[in-house]
């Protein structure tokens, strides 16, 4: 329950509970109800007469109930829809806070399936633990005590109903956290998979790849179909054992002992009615409670991943970082960098600046790391030895929306939103018109106007998303900006393009450039960075690494072959 009380707030429950109170206080009415019934029925038993009176007091306590009820519950409800909705908004802006790394860990297509089904589980609970317990448990205390008064042996019969439900939740406390946790760590790998396979599908040709692909795909989905397949099992044998088990013979030895006791005059018809009446105060709540239960050891793996998330997202305080690029001679500095993966070597040893207005390029043979670095700079690659300062601050101690707010990044995926090529470029709602239209109409893009780009732009091509995409970094604005293959894939006329104004906009910027296209790399970057394949580092011009490195002028003299 803890952590439930960490993932709502101690606040939020207690509003909830509060409106909960009042929505169902009416519900109080309903323990005499039984004894009402047992009245009117004595009173037509034993004199043949109906009392109205008395079932005028019963209709009227049940009207009244439905109407407060009615009230409280609408109250309620619009308090916790409204706070379900602000949780959605609050996990998912969470969720955006982590680096790519961490969202492909956590599984990309919990946003598909697992916010909305686990957010209403959690929910539910809330629901239950609030707005029903208080009522129920008062309703169990009262049966309870009426069942010894009335009769002891009866009073045992529905204690024990209730030692066997706390026995069975004892069991399921051992056997399905086990399983749930299996469920949790594999639902947001099968969804991201299936994602990232839906995704890909049209650019695999091979039927044998896709048909792999579809083995791993049956390989995921039959763990999971079995994992809750035992849960089920457990679940239901567990249940059908301590507690249906036991209501079916407790119903059966109220009945025979009720009408051992109405043959022997002890007891009226009307109370062996009351009794069972009370007896489905013990037996309803533990239904809930039990299905309730197994929903919150359900939620609780999920409520436990999202808790890091959720709670570094409430610690945030709303200041913005101060960094001001214009005023820094240092805008990148890096020491002692060494990076590993599965104790490979990604990078070894790197020490190196970036000053304010560098025109950098990283370049290297594929797989050799050039990556690694602007991971590092997006946070998305947080584990590393060494020291790496940005913009004179240690990036390790810096929230990542407060860097990626102070540098612009050309992404080797370009995005593209189904929507008009506006929105697609500028997400600012007091964006200047006549600004876009002018640099839509200076990057060709005219023909994009008022239309939907399609769903990550499949109605347009690739220059286009290239073009879009650079437009996005001018009207973003940022003095470092980073360029991911800003080349890669294009026709001569559109990467001259993109070039012309490219540099047009960097012309007083700081960039980091990564391109296997030499000849594009001349015209933007003056100091590059070569990462060797023993994941060394050597930092110089071109001229320089070009003569001093055998294997950077290997790579260098390949690269122009392949592009004539």
């Amino acid at each position: 329950m803890n952590k439930m009380i960490r993932f709502f707030g101690k606040r939020n429950i207690l509003t909830v509970t509060l409106l909960a109170l009042l929505a169902s206080a009416v519900s109080i009415f309903s323990y005499v109800y039984p004894m009402f019934f047992r009245n009117i029925v004595e009173g037509v038993e034993n004199r043949n007469i109906l009392d109205y009176r008395l079932l005028a007091i019963y209709a009227g306590l049940l009207l009244l109930g439905i109407i407060l009820q009615y009230f409280g519950t609408i109250s309620f409800n619009k308090f916790r829809l409204n706070l379900y909705y602000d949780f959605r908004t609050k996990i998912l802006s969470s969720f955006l806070s982590l680096n790519d790394r961490e969202k492909k860990k956590h599984g990309i297509g919990i946003y598909q399936n697992q916010i909305t089904a686990e957010l209403g589980h959690a929910f539910s609970i809330l629901n239950i633990t609030t707005f029903k317990s208080p009522i129920l448990l008062i309703r169990v205390a009262f049966a309870l005590y009426i069942g010894y008064l009335w009769n002891v042996q009866i009073g045992m019969i529905f204690a024990a109903n209730i030692v066997m439900y706390l026995l069975a939740a004892f069991i399921m406390n051992r056997r399905l956290p086990p399983i749930y946790k299996d469920i949790s760590e594999n639902e947001p790998k099968f969804n991201a998979f299936l994602v990232e396979f839906l995704n890909g599908i049209t650019t695999i040709l091979n039927r044998r790849v896709v048909r792999r692909y579809l083995d791993k795909h049956r390989g995921l989905n039959d763990r999971i179909r079995g994992l809750y397949f035992k849960e089920a099992v457990n679940s239901e044998t567990i249940s059908l054992v301590f507690i249906d088990i036991v209501h079916i013979v407790s119903t059966i030895s109220i009945i025979a002992l009720s009408l051992n006791l109405y043959i022997r005059g002890d007891f009226t018809f009307g109370l062996m009615i009351a009794i069972l009446e009370y007896f489905r105060f013990i037996v309803d709540p533990i239904d809930i409670y039990n299905r309730v239960h197994q929903q919150y050891l359900r939620s609780s793996h999920f409520v436990e991943m999202l808790l890091p998330i959720l709670e570094t997202e409430r610690k945030k305080d709303n200041r913005t970082v101060c960094m001001d690029i214009k005023t820094t001679d240092k805008v990148v500095e890096i020491k002692n960098l060494s990076v590993t993966a599965d104790e490979f070597s990604l990078i070894d040893n790197a020490s190196f600046d970036i000053d304010r207005n560098d025109k950098v390029a990283i370049v290297g043979q594929s797989g050799e790391g050039k990556s690694i670095i602007f991971d590092i700079l997006l946070k998305n690659i947080t584990e590393y030895d060494g020291c790496v300062k940005f913009m004179g601050m240690n990036i390790a101690e810096l929230e990542r929306s407060d860097v990626l707010g102070n540098m612009g990044y050309y992404s080797q995926d370009i995005h593209i939103f189904n929507d008009d090529i506006y929105n697609n470029i500028c997400n600012d709602d007091s964006k200047d018109t006549t600004l876009l239209d002018r640099l839509i109409r200076k990057f060709g893009l005219d023909t994009l106007k008022n239309r939907d780009l399609g769903e990550n732009g499949i109605n347009i091509s690739k220059g286009e998303k290239s073009r879009i995409e650079t437009l996005r970094l001018i009207l973003g604005n940022k003095n470092l900006v980073l360029l991911d293959e800003p080349f890669d894939g294009l026709d001569c006329p559109t990467k001259e393009n993109v070039l012309k104004n490219l540099n047009e906009f960097i012309e007083n910027k700081t960039v980091i450039v990564i391109s296997h296209d030499f000849d594009i790399l001349k015209k933007i970057a003056t100091k590059y960075i070569y990462i060797d394949n023993d994941k060394k580092l050597h930092i110089g011009t071109h001229e320089k690494l070009y003569r001093d490195h055998s294997s950077y002028r290997a790579l260098s003299d390949n690269a122009q072959k392949s592009n004539t």
